[in-house]
């Protein structure tokens, strides 16, 4: 589950999930998130768990849609009809069935308000991420803290040579 950070008054976000969801699964994205990303500070922190948030809520956008659906699929009544050469007389009548939910008569204000959250929480991640890329541009990866110790600070770490795009050769900076 979610580790300390040994940040002063930070909330637990696992109380965000709603209804049926899984306060444990929130929890585990959270601390693979920070796990993956190592944040270094407090700003980056807030960027990996906004990340981490933002992914919570399209999945549960992405979960909700995959219910109406599957509302929408309880009320399919098959025809059945096939052609004198016995292939379905209606090719994908069960898929149109399901596209009907975004009908005008059908579920359409859900699907569409849906698809509003989904894209809002994928822009949001996507800001989280170029924010959390500019604040690191120009430092260097943390080193993995292997046993206990704090990892080396940026001024005994090497700087690692860059390769001149245009003629391919390689320069310190």
């Amino acid at each position: 589950m979610l580790k300390n950070t040994r940040i002063p008054f930070e909330a637990d976000l696992r109380n965000l999930v709603i209804g049926p969801e899984a306060p444990w699964r929130l929890g585990d994205l959270i601390e693979t998130a920070r796990l993956h990303l190592q944040p270094r500070n407090f700003a980056e922190h807030y960027l990996v768990d906004e990340m981490a948030l933002s992914k919570w809520r399209g999945m549960r956008a992405q979960i909700m849609e995959k219910a109406v659906y599957d509302r929408q699929r309880t009320s399919y009544k098959p025809r059945g009809r096939t052609d004198a050469d016995g292939k379905p007389a209606e090719p994908f009548e069960d898929m149109y069935h399901l596209a009907m939910a975004h009908s005008a008569d059908g579920h359409q204000i859900v699907m569409s308000a849906l698809g509003r959250l989904e894209t809002r929480y994928y822009r949001h991640f996507c800001s989280a991420f170029r924010l959390l890329l500019a604040s690191r541009r120009g430092t260097p990866p943390p080193l993995p803290d292997l046993d206990g110790h704090a990892a080396a600070s940026p001024s005994t770490a090497t700087k690692p040579e860059a390769t001149d795009r245009k003629e391919g050769t390689t320069c310190e900076h």
